[in-house]
C-alpha cells in the first residue's frame, strides 16, 4: 500500500513539473492545500486525543471529545470543497460531461439492479409454487 501511494505522488509530481499548464498548475496547488489541511488537522486531532485521553477511567471527557471529533471532520471537508474550487474556478474537469454521465450511469444501474431483482422474484415465486 505505501509503495502505491509513494507511486500515486510520484507520477502526479512528474505531471505536475513536465506536462501541466498553468491553469493545471493553479488546480493542483488548490487540490493540495486541500489534502495538507486535512492531514494537519488529522494529525493535530490524533495528538490532541491522546493528551486528553484519561487512562485512568479509559475514556476522554466527552465536553473535550465533542469539539475534538467537530474539528477533526471539518477538516476532512476541507478537501471537496478545494476540489469543487478549483473545479468551479479553473475548470478542472468537463464538469457538464460528468454530471451527465453520472446521471446516465446512475439510472441504469437503477434500472438494472430494479429488473434483476423482479426477476428474481418472479422466478422466486413461480418455483415455490411448482412445489419443486
Amino acid at each position: 500500500m505505501l509503495i502505491m501511494s509513494l507511486a500515486g505522488v510520484v507520477a502526479q509530481i512528474y505531471r505536475y513539473r513536465r506536462w501541466s499548464t498553468p491553469i493545471q498548475r493553479q488546480q493542483t496547488k488548490w487540490v493540495v492545500l486541500g489534502i495538507a489541511i486535512a492531514i494537519f488537522t488529522r494529525v493535530l486531532f490524533i495528538a490532541v486525543g491522546v493528551m486528553v485521553y484519561d487512562t485512568a477511567t479509559g475514556q476522554i471527557d466527552p465536553y473535550i471529545y465533542f469539539p475534538i471529533i467537530t474539528f477533526g471532520l471539518a477538516g476532512m471537508m476541507v478537501i471537496p470543497f478545494t476540489i469543487a474550487f478549483s473545479v468551479l474556478r479553473f475548470r478542472l474537469w468537463d464538469i457538464d460531461l460528468t454530471i451527465n454521465r453520472s446521471l446516465v450511469y446512475g439510472s441504469v444501474t437503477t434500472l438494472l439492479v430494479l429488473v434483476f431483482g423482479g426477476i428474481v422474484t418472479v422466478a422466486a415465486a413461480v418455483t415455490d409454487g411448482q412445489g419443486t
